[in-house]
Parts: C-alpha cells; sequence; structure tokens
C-alpha cells in the first residue's frame, strides 16, 4: 500500500480588518486619552491662573479701600485744624476789634470758601507784595501853561492852604484867585502845571503888584496877616548889608511896602507879592522851569512896556514848611523810662551790657539831633531863604476844640507845621535860579 505523503502547508491568514480596525481605534483613543488629559492639564492650570487673579484683585481692592480710608482721615484733620484756626482767629478778632466792626454772614462764607485758594496762593502773594512798592509809580507828559479861567477852584483850594481861616482875618482865597486869573487873561502872565490830556493844574505860581493891588481887601487881609505874624516870630535874620539900619523886621517890611506906594519915589518900582503852590508829589524837575518861565514873562513884560505893574525891585513870600518834634507818645515814654532808671538801684553791668548802653546812647542822640530840622514842603523855599535879605519864622498851630478840651494836632504825626516869611532882593533872582537848575536837574 503507497501512502502518500500529504505535506500540509499552513498559510498564512490575512490581518482581519476588523483587527485592523480595532488596533486603529484603539491608537486614536489613545491619542484622544492622551489629549484628554493635556486638556484637563490646561483647564487645571486656567483655573489656578483665574484663582489667583481673584486672589490679586481682593488684595488690591483691600489696598485702595485702606488708602481711600487715610485720605479721608486727613481730609478730616485739615478741616478740624482749619476750624481750630477760624475759632482762634475769631477769638482774637473780638479781641481787636476795638471799634465794633461787624462783618456780614456773606462776607464770612465768602472767606470760608476761599481759604483754600488762598493758603495755595499766599507765597505768590507775599513774594509780589515785595517786589511791589507803595506807590503806584507811572509816566506822565507834564506841561507848564498859563492860568485860565477853568483853573479857578484848583487854585483857589490851594491858596486856602496857605493861611489858616479866621473870622478876624480879611484874606479871601477866592478874591486873590480871581485876581491871578483876570490878570492872566489881560498880559498872559501866570503859569500852571498840568498833566497831559488833563485841565486841572497840580500847581501854579505868579506875582501880583502891591503897588497895583494895594486897595484890594484880599491884599490888605494878606499884609496885615504877614505884618501880625513878623511882630511874634520864633527866629529871623536880617542881612545887615543890605537893611543898614538897625530895624526889626517889621519895620523892613513896612518900609518896603510904604516905598511902593510912596508917589514922591524916584524909582518906579513895587513890591511883588508872589503867589506858588503845589502838590507835594510833583517832580523836583519841574521847580527851575516853573519859575524860569515865571521870570521870562516878567522880562518880556518890562521890554514891551505895555505897563509898569512888573518892574519889582523886592518878592515878598509867604510859605510853610515843617519841623521834626517828638510826639507826646515819646515824651511820655521818655519820661516812664527815666523814672523807672531813677528808681533802680545801681548794679554791676558786664562788658557786654556796657556796650549795649552805649549804642543805645548813641542812637538817642542822633535822634535828637534829627529833632528840629527842617523839612520843607515845596524844595525851592531853601534856596528863597538862602538868597533873601530877612525872613522870619512863626508857628501855625491848629487847634479845634472838643466838648472837654482844646486839643491841638500837628502835621505828618511829629512835623509842627511853621510859617516862614521872606523879602528875596530883584537882584538875586539869577542866582537863585542858577542853584536850583543845578540841584534839580
Amino acid at each position: 500500500m503507497s501512502t502518500k505523503k500529504v505535506t500540509t502547508t499552513k498559510q498564512q491568514q490575512p490581518p482581519k480588518p476588523v483587527a485592523k480596525t480595532t488596533t486603529k481605534g484603539n491608537a486614536n483613543v489613545k491619542q484622544q486619552t492622551q489629549t484628554n488629559n493635556v486638556a484637563k492639564k490646561t483647564t487645571n492650570n486656567n483655573n489656578n491662573n483665574n484663582n489667583n487673579k481673584t486672589t490679586t484683585k481682593t488684595v488690591v481692592v483691600k489696598e485702595d479701600v485702606n488708602k481711600k480710608r487715610k485720605q479721608e482721615q486727613d481730609n478730616k484733620k485739615k478741616v478740624d485744624l482749619k476750624k481750630k484756626k477760624k475759632q482762634q482767629e475769631e477769638e482774637e478778632e473780638e479781641e481787636e476789634n476795638i471799634y465794633g466792626i461787624v462783618y456780614s454772614e456773606d462776607e464770612q462764607d465768602d472767606s470760608d470758601d476761599d481759604d483754600d485758594s488762598v493758603d495755595s496762593d499766599e507765597q505768590d502773594s507775599d513774594s509780589d507784595d515785595q517786589d511791589n512798592s507803595d506807590f503806584e509809580e507811572f509816566n506822565a507828559g507834564f506841561d507848564i501853561g498859563t492860568v485860565n479861567e477853568k483853573d479857578y477852584h484848583s487854585i483857589k483850594a490851594m491858596l486856602a492852604r496857605l493861611i489858616p481861616w479866621k473870622s478876624e482875618t480879611k484874606f479871601n482865597a477866592g478874591e486873590i484867585t480871581d485876581l491871578i486869573i483876570d490878570q492872566c487873561n489881560k498880559t498872559k502872565f501866570g503859569r500852571a502845571i498840568r498833566i497831559e490830556h488833563n485841565d486841572d493844574p497840580y500847581g501854579f505860581a505868579s506875582v501880583l503888584s502891591y503897588k497895583k493891588y494895594s486897595t484890594n481887601d484880599a491884599v490888605k487881609g494878606f499884609v496885615q496877616y504877614i505884618l501880625e505874624k513878623l511882630k511874634t516870630s520864633e527866629s529871623q535874620h536880617i542881612d545887615t548889608k543890605i537893611h543898614k539900619k538897625q530895624q526889626s523886621v517889621v519895620d523892613i517890611v513896612n518900609g518896603l511896602l510904604k516905598e511902593s506906594l510912596s508917589k514922591t519915589s524916584k524909582k518906579d518900582s513895587s513890591v511883588g507879592i508872589v503867589f506858588s503852590e503845589r502838590f507835594l508829589n510833583i517832580p523836583y524837575q519841574l521847580i527851575h522851569p516853573l519859575h524860569q518861565y515865571l521870570q521870562w514873562d516878567i522880562e518880556l513884560l518890562n521890554e514891551q512896556g505895555i505897563t509898569n505893574d512888573f518892574k519889582f525891585d523886592n518878592y515878598l513870600i509867604l510859605t510853610s514848611y515843617g519841623v521834626t518834634a517828638n510826639t507826646k507818645q515819646d515824651q511820655q515814654l521818655e519820661t516812664k523810662t527815666s523814672l523807672k532808671t531813677s528808681k533802680q538801684q545801681p548794679k554791676k553791668k558786664t562788658k557786654k551790657e556796657e556796650q549795649e548802653e552805649e549804642e543805645e546812647e548813641e542812637q538817642q542822640k542822633l535822634e535828637r539831633n534829627q529833632v528840629g530840622q527842617c523839612d520843607y514842603f515845596k524844595a525851592e523855599d531853601e534856596f528863597f531863604k538862602k538868597y533873601s535879605s530877612m525872613w522870619s519864622t512863626f508857628d501855625i498851630p491848629y487847634e479845634y476844640k472838643d466838648e472837654d478840651e482844646t486839643s491841638k494836632w500837628t502835621m505828618g504825626g511829629n512835623l509842627h507845621r511853621k510859617g516862614l516869611i521872606i523879602v528875596l532882593p530883584t537882584s538875586k533872582i539869577q542866582s537863585f535860579l542858577d542853584d536850583i537848575k543845578e540841584e534839580f536837574k
């Protein structure tokens, strides 16, 4: 029997599609699981970040609240300090308000509202106040023209200050002003100081002939006032080279006035009564031009020969000035200090104390030397006095009656007003003009 070897070969089975799909599916699942894990991690990280953000926000909010609380506390403290300051100021004002001044509620409210702005602007205002002076300065052009009728009230007001009014005096400032303006209308003589674009005069100068106006009541009153004050002169000076005879100041003035009216006199001249007044703040540079123009006008009128009213040998001038003096309060303090020092027993002093006392004594000496100094309201009066042939001073007290007693006041607190009468020869006019020109350039 033949046996057949049968060889069987195992055929490899191809992979099942299902298995492939399953393996692919498993790989996808793994990938998905990995992606899911990554997503979970990222979400976890995001959640953690969000948690951190929320914590930082809460911390920042807490810090802001604390700052606001501090600001509110600081503001309250500032308000309390301001209230305390206001209360203190009100208490001080009540103590110092001796005149009983009452402020309205509106003004107080305005002051409360402006406290904050004032605090911020105090430094600026202080610096501005230091830079700015007490008086405002401005540039102005001055004109020295002729007197006109519009100047009546200004000239009258300036002349009224020259002689204190009394019922017994016949001096009338209004009548003298009329004479000055009328003379200027006829002869164009008389000068006034004006500011450009302003008609009101700030000063004037004119001369009236005593020979022509001796019969006028106002001129009579003016001369009478001068003669009365010459009798009560405090100090005087007479140039013996000009007035050779031993005469009093009253005799000298009387003699010059009578000589100008005498018909037998060979001289065709007269005494010129000078009226010159102005405000105190007029620049010194105008002094020389004012008097120079006046003299040129006199020379021109004399050359023309139209009138003899401006032929003068002497000028009669009435003016006023101030003399420094101790006030009543200073005198009271001096008496009190002298009493205290007399009661105190002498003590040993150190070198420093001795030096300080010496310095104080020197200071007091300087102050005493300043007492009695002349303060000329019109600077040229000093030069009138310098070139005069005669001058005399007198006191001008200003008195007013109260219910209880008669009081007296002085100019400027420590300036006593004095009157000054001057006789100036016309031969000295050119020297006078040269000096004031050099002095007040």
